[in-house]
């Protein structure tokens, strides 16, 4: 039996498990009526996005934890449905009470040669605009230090010499963001996204680092500044308009991208990049002061193109209290029971694909 969920019983779990049991077969459902409704929204402003997950963990794994997308509704993304079906023992939606990531947990308990496939479809459009900000949204957790991003001793001196003399939250933004900019630079060596130390960048003088380093050293300095921050985690989705190194279609396994953003004095969200700007300065082989960089550095603070599904802002959290595991961020397919690298998917033995 296969499982679809379409939006509106999707979002029906904020606060709450949805639990899905004993699903023996790897059979898709069709999309419904509603689905094919909501793909006909915004027609020629909107491009629905489909992507396939296939995980066949080793019989070791007792459980998987898989990233979903954002399910609110935002003027960039809208959740469609999603189906998903294996051998596992059961299933559940769940949410962390803090920040809001949504995963599918599956739970493969005493099961051999276990196996789940997961399709979704959201739709997206390029955001050009501030995003307002919702009723029920506490901004003032966005001030807060996390385990890897505190927001005092040499963070917060930092922010502060970068900002000194400004008074309008969104002017320190812009200097962060230039700084940031200016003196980090993209380490292909490094694993993954990295991990947004921000405190060890600072105290050893490497700024070199992937899209969680960069972007992360924004929001720890705004956030030092006073200025609510937020990391944003999810996954390239799509051929970029702008330059090819920032875009991704096809195999997206290894395609996972960490965004910004950061609270205006206005009361909305604005989206920042800085770590796309230093992607493809080294990627694409310009200097800093080319013209084609110097375009995009001003367009990426404020704008987000689309090739990109947002996940969620989670950081250095649990997903509920009781659990010992707590995440450092959530946009890879994670392991319970044994100790297999996230970041690898031939070892974990996951596969992301865009659908067309």
């Amino acid at each position: 039996m296969t499982n679809t969920i379409n939006r509106r019983k999707l979002l029906s779990v904020t606060g709450q498990s949805l639990l899905l049991v004993g699903m023996p077969k790897l059979a898709y459902a069709k999309s419904n009526k509603n689905i094919d409704i909501l793909n006909k929204e915004n027609v020629g402003d909107w491009t629905t996005r489909k992507v396939k997950t296939k995980i066949n963990p080793p019989n070791s794994v007792s459980a998987v934890m898989i990233p979903l997308p954002r399910l609110t509704d935002t003027t960039y993304q809208k959740f469609l449905d999603m189906q998903f079906a294996g051998n596992f023992k059961s299933a559940q939606v769940i949410r962390d009470p803090v920040y809001g990531a949504d995963a599918l947990q599956v739970n493969f308990e005493k099961i051999r040669n276990p196996e789940v496939n997961i399709n979704f479809t959201v739709q997206t459009r390029n955001r050009t605009a501030p995003e307002p900000k919702s009723a029920t949204e506490d901004v003032s957790i966005y001030l807060k230090p996390t385990k890897h991003m505190p927001t005092d001793g040499l963070v917060k001196q930092t922010a502060d010499k970068i900002t000194r003399h400004i008074k309008s939250p969104d002017a320190k933004a812009l200097a962060i963001y230039n700084w940031v900019i200016d003196n980090t630079f993209r380490d292909p060596k490094v694993k993954g996204c990295g991990i947004g130390d921000i405190n060890n960048m600072l105290s050893t003088g490497n700024l070199g680092g992937k899209c969680a380093d960069i972007n992360s050293l924004f929001v720890g300095l705004c956030r030092a500044a006073g200025v609510p921050a937020r990391e944003f985690f999810g996954i390239r989705n799509g051929d970029s308009e702008q330059f090819k190194s920032i875009g991704k279609s096809g195999v997206i396994s290894k395609a996972q991208h960490c965004r910004a953003e950061f609270f205006s004095e206005k009361k909305t969200w604005i989206a920042v990049d800085p770590a796309d700007v230093r992607k493809v300065v080294l990627e694409e082989n310009l200097k800093l002061e080319d013209p084609k960089v110097l375009s995009l550095r001003k367009k990426f603070f404020g704008f987000w193109e689309m090739n990109w599904i947002a996940y969620n802002h989670a950081r250095d959290f649990k997903f509920s209290q009781g659990q010992d595991r707590e995440f450092n961020f959530f946009m890879y397919p994670q392991s319970f029971g044994a100790d297999v690298d996230s970041l690898s998917p031939d070892d974990f033995k996951y596969s992301i694909e865009t659908l067309s």
